[in-house]
């Protein structure tokens, strides 16, 4: 009987701006409006909160979380965003990838190192994207949504100290 050997190697990678060139969770809402499924004001909002994170105006991850999820994502359906976000990588994956992150994933794959991801984007978009590169394992900042599907509040975010 021959006993299963662990993984002697670990490899983590976080999603933007490592794998991915850009910020995804951005490049998304901006894909939901085009798709029109947030509304101008939810785009503008965005642009906004993303330029006052850039800039240290608002300098706490959970906060810019918040203030998206309030004004942007609350009570849209979870199950939408996760459709969205497979026709999303689909149409965008390639364009987006940065290639040597990728090359190093793939050769730690290759190698037999457990590979994860680590993000603070939300999850129905960092498990989707982890399908295309390949990797079993994930964590991202999670949406919980009520009884009819619908997202009503932010579970956790991952920041830097729990990456």
């Amino acid at each position: 009987m021959g006993t299963k050997k662990a993984f002697e190697n670990i490899s983590i990678f976080d999603l933007d701006g490592c794998l991915i060139k850009s910020n995804s969770s951005f490049l998304f809402a901006k894909y939901l409006y085009k798709k029109r499924v947030i509304s101008l004001f939810s785009i503008c909002f965005c642009y906004f909160t993303a330029f006052l994170y850039s800039f240290k105006f608002i300098t706490q991850l959970d906060r810019l979380h918040k203030l998206v999820f309030r004004y942007v994502l609350k009570n849209l359906e979870k199950k939408l965003l996760e459709d969205q976000a497979k026709i999303f990588w689909q149409l965008y994956f390639d364009d987006l990838v940065y290639a040597p992150a990728y090359e190093r994933l793939k050769n730690a794959l290759k190698e037999r190192h457990f590979v994860a991801i680590f993000s603070s984007s939300p999850e129905y978009l960092v498990k989707e994207v982890s399908s295309y590169f390949k990797v079993p394992g994930y964590v991202a900042s999670e949406y919980s949504a009520d009884s009819n599907g619908y997202l009503d509040e932010i579970t956790t975010v991952i920041d830097g100290k729990m990456k």
